[in-house]
């Protein structure tokens, strides 16, 4: 195995979920000693050097996942997680299902990153720009949409002067995940991938 992080502790039933960058975050049931109730752990890596933090810190009960795959992350990068919470009422143990979401994108930095899906002859990505090229004055209409559709950002309606055009996407508001350029030039369309990673 070429990348790995070290824990201790007993019931380490994990899960890793890929975000949409492809990086690794881990998830586990966790306690430090044997009689210990269990909690939640999260591990990624930041700057190359794995972190981990809890989840739950729930000294009257316990949680733990019954398979490994009740951690995921969505394409705007938020963790989604389902596990079992158990607590204990004089000598029975009441189970409860819990749902929890993250706050905020697990992604630990701020890229644009430009993601080629097809040849478009005057349409291009750099960095968190459309860059379009265009032979005569042309009506533009540009839209980013989400990955499911959504329209995320009006980007640009107007004219444009024939040559090189810089159009910034303003993503400061945008949650991180996979993205669509679609340009209107005229009557022609042309769509870009485009990668927001926080």
């Amino acid at each position: 195995m070429s990348d790995s992080f070290e824990t201790y502790g007993y019931n380490l039933e994990s899960c890793v979920a890929l975000d949409p960058t492809g990086n690794p975050h881990v998830v586990w049931s966790f306690a430090p000693e044997e009689d210990d109730f269990y909690d939640i752990h999260y591990s990624r890596k930041i700057s190359g050097i794995w972190t981990e933090e809890p989840v739950t810190e729930t000294p009257e009960r316990y949680e733990e996942s019954e398979d490994n795959h009740y951690f995921l992350i969505d394409a705007a990068g938020y963790g989604h997680m389902v596990f079992t919470g158990y607590e204990l009422a004089g000598e029975d143990e009441i189970a409860e299902i819990y749902y929890a979401k993250s706050t905020e994108p697990l992604e630990s930095s701020f890229i644009c990153e430009d993601i080629p899906i097809q040849s478009l002859d005057n349409l291009e990505i750099c960095g968190s720009s459309v860059v379009l090229a265009l032979m005569r004055e042309s009506n533009v209409q540009i839209n980013l949409y989400d990955a499911s559709g959504r329209l995320a950002e009006m980007v640009f309606s107007g004219t444009c002067s024939p040559g090189s055009q810089s159009i910034p996407i303003e993503a400061t508001g945008l949650s991180s995940g996979v993205y669509f350029v679609q340009a209107r030039i005229e009557e022609k369309k042309t769509t870009a991938k485009f990668l927001l990673i926080r």
